[in-house]
């Protein structure tokens, strides 16, 4: 038999009702503030959504695997294509040129495999008209939902960087003029020098045979053309009068060590190009018979031209 239940007290119904508008005004607190999370939420994807679609620079949102999830309408004439349905859902690589496909392996490799939080390169793209344009893509890392997407921004910079292939066109061109300027410049001193040697030579020459006529006579036995000594009319007695230049002297010589020594110094000139100088002789040893010297001289200047005009990465 069940019990009748005592009334409450009206003390005890009004601390009820009080609970109850407590509760009551806690939950509605609480849908408030879901409804503001809500409608704030809504607010920033509607300005993300704002400057997404209207920013003067190509957008897109691709996944790990380089397919395009999203764009927006500069990415669409960027890429020259009809509408956002030949862009959403294809892999950027099928717009890139053939020479800089791996720029996006690259990319890929650097946000996703090193976790790179965002990355910038710049990359050649191609339209389907056959047209290409350089462009600068900065792509950024971020989650969403169970993975990671990639925010990329696209900006064509074919005007900057055909300015940038002209300006190093130039200079390549004033270092070449410059380069040959100084090559032909050498060309003559050392023919002007040459010249002088031979013109020296037979100063000196002539000078021998009017000494002899004129009552001097040079030492017994063998010597250099142009080294004439002096000899007055009494035997035993010589006085000095000799002329400034002989024959070249020659001797025999190891060229892999002359070679070794004479391309020490230009290493150091190499390695600041970016050049390898590298000095390939036979595993026996060569000898040659000649001046040192002016040979080194020889091979000091083909070295130095080399060095001049091989590009940065060159043997």
């Amino acid at each position: 038999m069940k019990l009748p239940t005592k009334p409450l007290s009206l003390q005890a119904q009004n601390a009820a009702l009080r609970e109850e508008n407590r509760q009551l005004r806690a939950g509605q607190a609480v849908a408030r503030a879901q409804q503001a999370e809500s409608d704030e939420e809504e607010l920033r994807e509607a300005r993300f959504h704002s400057v997404f679609e209207n920013s003067p620079f190509g957008q897109k949102i691709i996944t790990s695997d380089l397919v395009i999830r999203q764009a927006n309408r500069a990415v669409v004439d960027m890429l020259g294509v009809a509408g956002l349905q030949d862009v959403v859902g294809h892999q950027i690589k099928e717009f890139a040129h053939p020479d800089h496909r791996e720029d996006w392996q690259f990319l890929q490799e650097r946000l996703w495999a090193h976790k790179l939080p965002h990355f910038t390169l710049e990359t050649c793209l191609m339209r389907p008209d056959g047209s290409s344009f350089w462009c600068q893509v900065t792509s950024i890392r971020f989650p969403d939902g169970d993975q990671e997407l990639g925010y990329t921004l696209l900006e064509d910079i074919s005007e900057r960087k055909a300015l940038e292939i002209s300006l190093k066109r130039l200079y390549d061109a004033q270092e070449t003029i410059l380069h040959l300027v100084t090559h032909d410049l050498k060309a003559p001193i050392g023919h002007i020098q040459l010249v002088t040697d031979l013109l020296q030579r037979q100063v000196d020459a002539a000078t021998c045979r009017c000494r002899q006529r004129a009552g001097y006579h040079a030492l017994p036995g063998p010597h250099p053309p142009g080294l004439c000594y002096r000899h007055q009319s009494a035997p035993g007695r010589a006085v000095s009068g000799l002329a400034r230049r002989g024959p070249l002297k020659k001797q025999p010589t190891d060229l892999n060590a002359l070679l070794e020594s004479r391309l020490a110094p230009h290493q150091l000139a190499a390695h600041g190009k970016g050049l390898t100088l590298q000095l390939e002789v036979p595993a026996h040893t060569v000898h040659a018979n000649l001046n040192a010297d002016v040979f080194g001289r020889v091979v000091d200047n083909l070295v130095s031209n080399a060095l001049k005009f091989t590009p940065a990465g060159g043997t």
